[in-house]
């Protein structure tokens, strides 16, 4: 036999003839998929929300007749927060094949979680207020952006409001900050770290200093929800009840045109 054959029942590179070679590992875990695809298409959302927001701001100026405040409104408000908030992110979210938990037919656990996620959001507030008045920081206490009187000039523009607060945000915010940015980036980074993300953009869209501040731990408090019960449905029902009571509030006290 010639030193360069294998002896009978061998073959150099592999296991004995008639010896079933081993199985791959399927149970191995799979990589993490990169965050930064997520990133740029979180990017590309809020962008898309600012451009039409600031077209709307362009086109009507400083002018603050009814037109230009429905114009701002319409455009500016309802469309900047669907493109933005829902078109982009449900783009992305089809172009990554990525399906993070969505809205579900409400159970009792989710009326639950939603009673204590509003429960939590005022309780939040209340803090909050009740520590910036103590130290005499009346400069960080909230900003409702609905208390202008611009929003009461009539029953039109109340009501185009309305529809924007409680028939638009509550969903679309939902769907971009829960779903899009959490649920995209927990993948990717972790329950922990994709949900300080999501509450810290949350609270940024909040404008003012005084709102970001607790806005930043509602939204903790609502991605802590979405994660639990894995479904929007939760904080949606929570965000909706919140808006509805502070939308009722301000326009109950300050009356209409």
């Amino acid at each position: 036999m010639s030193s360069a054959e294998p002896p009978p029942g061998v073959q150099w590179g592999g296991p004995a003839t008639g010896e079933p070679e081993s199985p791959p590992l399927d149970d191995a875990p799979p990589p993490k998929p990169s965050a930064w695809p997520i990133l740029g298409w979180i990017l590309a959302a809020l962008v898309a929300y600012f451009v039409v927001a600031i077209i709307a701001v362009a086109l009507t100026g400083e002018d603050t007749s009814s037109d230009a405040l429905l114009v701002r409104l319409i455009l500016g408000g309802i469309a900047a927060t669907l493109v933005g908030f829902v078109v982009v992110p449900a783009i992305a979210l089809r172009h990554r094949q990525i399906h993070p938990p969505s809205w579900q037919r409400p159970r009792m656990g989710d009326l639950g979680w939603a009673a204590l996620v509003l429960v939590a959001s005022y309780a939040t507030l209340l803090i909050y207020t009740v520590i910036v008045e103590t130290i005499g920081a009346d400069n960080l206490l909230p900003e409702s952006t609905i208390e202008d009187d611009d929003f009461r000039q009539s029953v039109l523009i109340t009501a185009i409001t309305g529809l924007l607060v409680i028939g638009v945000a509550p969903f679309a915010e939902e769907f971009i900050f829960r779903r899009f940015i959490l649920g995209g980036l927990r993948a990717a980074w972790g329950a922990v770290p994709a949900l300080l993300v999501s509450a810290a953009l949350f609270s940024v869209l909040h404008a003012d200093l005084g709102s970001m501040i607790p806005f930043a731990v509602i939204g903790l408090i609502f991605g802590y929800a979405y994660l639990r019960t894995g479904s929007l449905t939760a904080p949606t029902i929570a965000h909706l009840v919140f808006n509805i009571i502070g939308f009722t509030v301000t326009t109950a006290g300050q009356g209409i045109g």
